[in-house]
């Protein structure tokens, strides 16, 4: 577990950063002060990579990545404020960067997710084992101090915006180093975090869902955040989203497919309240235009979301006919069946009527590979008592089909 207080810096302190950089929210004007302290060095620095660093390394430049930005976080102990920064270099290798308090917005324009940097004369601290996690590759993290250099590789690109992707766009395949932002027509937001334990029982997790849809695409996306994501502050901006129909950003979402295609927040996950650009003003205008579509298909949400009394009996036809576009994640269906054999008698073998589900289950997988589970009450128990049996009328049943497109 990380402990921040194990690799605090006794005071925060400014970046000091080479070049110059303007935005539409605040200018700043670098000297020559970095150029200066190259020319006074007694060894002037050379390039290495994140594996060559140690607590001994002073003199050095070494170009990285800015792969995962944390967000801002309070230690466990609700003393400190950080935010770790996981950082990369060409070959690969990681090497995690800690801000601490007033650092975090010092540094806030200077490190960006995403952005490429050549760092100087950060401190390189050793980090004991019972702290390091699993983002850590070596036993050292980063440190930043008011002697730290960082110049941005490409300055003339400018800041690092969102890059949003329609839904439909985005591969239906697990890279766990892809990440990808999207923007959304909120449809659906669950009212509280839910609480899931891990297998062993030694750890839990908080997860709280919003439902988006946007043009490129009739299946709307379910987003789970997690952990602290889940907090008060992140959903209060989301008051109306069922009267209103709520345009926002999502940056660095990972895509989930064990339960259907889905996406989760990671590391460097944002909400964006108000997006902007090109795509997000797209996105507006087919909001306003397309109301009652919207409106439809958040209908088709909540339906799934907050089912009735009566359940949906199908055919197996009309499994046939589902697809991923007319199929909400987690939509719950029945099909009514029942269990015949030759002969008059009206009894059967308990893992006859299982078998017989299995080819049921088989004959109705209309997704053409999208995953379909299928569930009879007390079917493993019966499965388990090979002696017993069952009258005709047990056998008049009903199967629930749970689809996740």
């Amino acid at each position: 577990m990380f402990c921040p207080e194990a690799v605090l810096l006794t005071s925060p302190a400014e970046p000091n950063i080479k070049g110059e950089k303007k935005s539409n929210t605040i200018t700043v004007t670098y000297s020559a002060m970095a150029d200066q302290k190259y020319k006074t060095a007694r060894q002037k620095p050379e390039y290495v990579y994140l594996d060559q660093l140690n607590a001994e390394s002073k003199t050095y430049i070494v170009r990285v990545v800015v792969a995962e930005k944390g967000r801002d976080t309070l230690s466990s102990k609700k003393t400190v404020r950080f935010q770790t920064l996981l950082l990369r270099d060409e070959k690969g290798n990681r090497m995690c960067g800690t801000l601490f308090g007033d650092q975090i917005e010092a540094f806030e324009e200077a490190l960006q997710y995403l952005g490429e940097y050549d760092i100087s004369a950060a401190p390189i601290k050793f980090i004991d084992e019972k702290w390091r996690t699993e983002l850590d590759q070596f036993p050292y993290q980063m440190a930043f101090g008011s002697r730290t250099v960082i110049q941005p590789v490409h300055p003339e690109l400018g800041p690092i915006l969102p890059n949003y992707q329609p839904i439909a766009s985005i591969p239906r395949t697990v890279d766990p180093d892809e990440k990808y932002d999207i923007v959304g027509v909120v449809l659906y937001v669950e009212e509280e975090p839910r609480k899931i334990e891990a297998r062993d029982g030694k750890r839990e997790s908080f997860v709280r869902e919003i439902v988006v849809t946007d043009e490129s695409c009739d299946q709307p996306l379910t987003i789970s955040l997690w952990n602290d994501l889940t907090a008060p502050k992140f959903f209060d901006k989301l008051p109306n989203w069922a009267e209103a129909f709520q345009v926002i950003g999502f940056r660095a979402l990972k895509p989930y497919t064990r339960r259907g295609f889905s996406m989760n927040s990671g590391m460097s996950t944002r909400i964006i309240y108000k997006p902007e650009g090109d795509r997000a003003r797209e996105l507006f205008d087919w909001a306003n235009l397309f109301h009652q579509k919207i409106l439809d298909r958040q209908t088709r949400v909540l339906e799934v979301k907050y089912p009735g009394e009566n359940k949906k009996i199908v055919s197996i036809a009309e499994l046939r006919r589902k697809k991923p576009s007319n199929t909400i994640q987690e939509e719950l269906l029945w099909i009514e069946v029942t269990i015949q054999t030759a002969g008059n008698e009206p009894t059967f073998h308990c893992r006859s009527v299982i078998l017989a589900l299995l080819v049921i289950r088989k004959n109705a997988y209309a997704l053409r590979g999208q995953p379909l589970s299928l569930r009879l009450a007390m079917a493993q128990e019966l499965w388990h008592s090979p002696l017993s049996t069952m009258t005709q009328k047990d056998c008049l049943g009903e199967v629930q089909l749970k689809f996740m497109p």
